[in-house]
């Protein structure tokens, strides 16, 4: 995949997750981890995450949306 797909989030200053798509061994999957910025400034990763396939993605859709149906109640 040479094409960065991915979202973030902003946690709080110098943290977010970030929320993307990522090929290993020829396969889509869906990584969501909370990412850091280091000293010079770049974002780096944490073991602080999920990888999920793409095909769960639906699954984490629906979830997501009874979450928010359970906040908004």
């Amino acid at each position: 995949m040479s094409e960065e797909k991915a979202v973030t989030v902003e946690k709080r200053e110098g943290e977010h997750i970030r929320i993307g798509l990522n090929e290993y061994e020829g396969k889509e999957y869906i990584d969501i981890r909370q990412h850091y910025k280091n000293e010079e400034g770049e974002w780096r990763p944490t073991k602080k995450g999920v990888t999920l396939p793409t095909e769960r993605l639906v699954d984490l859709k629906e979830a997501i949306e009874a979450l928010i149906k359970m906040i908004d109640a």
